[in-house]
């Protein structure tokens, strides 16, 4: 497999393809990309790795967990080492300590100008005045003619720092918690990578602090440690619930407080809607008549009647048969502001 780094959104796709390996942990598509690259000829084309960053995570591959990662990305990062440092020597350079991250580009006229006083400085000779430096300066960059600007290439941006796995406790549980609590947070701010813009996510230390608090705050590997973790798993993955490993990957709920939260406060948006309707209504159905028309705001109406006490006239009647058939009705009332009652015939 060979790769072809004459472009800089070449170098940003093999980049971003290494990034993900590395997040996934998947060896063998490494092996097979800096296969690759090893095959690939950089000569003239190491400004494209600079600018795709490419050659900065290579470097970072050189301390990879696997030996046969780090000894492949090692090798490849010293021949564009040296790749670099041929190119500066021939350049008139001086040569040095090169890195991938320096592109292969010719010395300056400024640069060049600069090197020739101090060569004068040190064999003896009276250094020019500054103002005559500067004017030769800008004389021999006018003479070299105007520089095309540098085109601005969109690099994606990852958001995330370089993938390690949470650090061992010696204790079996507590490690398969920390490895499982990791992969939560790897997928969610993978699938939440457009929330995180340029914020760095280091889901390794987030799964630390997150089960060293549970141990902590739930009496060490116990009954309800257990259950927490059970419940946390649940909702962090749970695909109808997206929210909550969205608030807890771009930091609105800390992993501190994974531990001591109510189950109820991990729920979606919706299931808690559906909650406090359920409760409201509950609460409802215990009302009489009269205490639900207050609490639904419909006992501030007017009535017909005025109240004796306090003369408002938020009052309600009824009609009962107390006496006889021929008998008129008598009108029990009530009043909606003071609670007195009255009644007439």
């Amino acid at each position: 497999m060979s790769f072809d780094l004459s472009t800089v959104e070449e170098c940003t796709r093999i980049n971003n393809s290494l990034l993900k390996a590395v997040k996934g942990e998947d060896v063998t598509t490494l092996k097979d990309i800096l296969d690759g690259l090893k095959e690939c000829n950089v000569k003239g084309k190491l400004n494209n790795l600079s600018k795709s960053k490419l050659g900065n995570t290579v470097h970072k591959l050189g301390k990879h967990q696997d030996a046969e990662v780090a000894r492949v990305a090692a090798a490849l990062k010293q021949a564009w080492a040296a790749l670099v440092a041929a190119a500066k020597e021939a350049a008139g350079k001086a040569p040095a300590s090169a890195s991938v991250k320096t592109a292969d580009e010719p010395a300056a006229p400024m640069e060049a100008s600069q090197s020739a006083v101090k060569e004068e400085a040190a064999a003896g000779s009276a250094p020019q005045p500054e103002a005559a430096v500067k004017a030769e300066v800008k004389a021999e960059a006018a003479a070299a003619g105007p520089s095309e600007p540098a085109k601005l290439e969109r690099v994606v941006s990852t958001a995330a720092v370089a993938y390690r796995p949470a650090r061992p406790t010696g204790d079996g549980t507590r490690d398969m918690v920390r490895t499982k609590l990791q992969e939560c947070f790897v997928k969610g701010a993978t699938e939440n990578e457009r929330f995180l813009r340029e914020a760095e996510t280091d889901t390794a230390t987030m799964a630390e602090d997150a089960e060293l608090r549970m141990f902590e705050a739930l009496g060490g590997v116990s009954k309800e440690y257990k259950a927490r973790f059970r419940s946390l798993m649940f909702n962090l993955k749970d695909p109808k619930n997206p929210h909550f490993i969205r608030q807890v990957i771009t930091g609105q709920i800390h992993t501190n407080d994974l531990a001591d939260m109510e189950v109820k406060d991990m729920a979606s948006e919706e299931v808690k809607k559906m909650r406090q309707d359920a409760s409201e209504h509950a609460k409802m159905a215990l009302m009489d008549e009269r205490t639900y028309r207050n609490y639904a705001g419909k006992g501030q109406q007017d009535g017909i009647l005025k109240c004796p006490k306090c003369k408002s006239m938020k009052t309600e009647y009824v009609e009962v048969q107390t006496r006889s058939a021929d008998e008129p009705t008598t009108k029990k009332c009530v009043c909606n502001d003071c609670d007195y009652r009255w009644k007439f015939c």
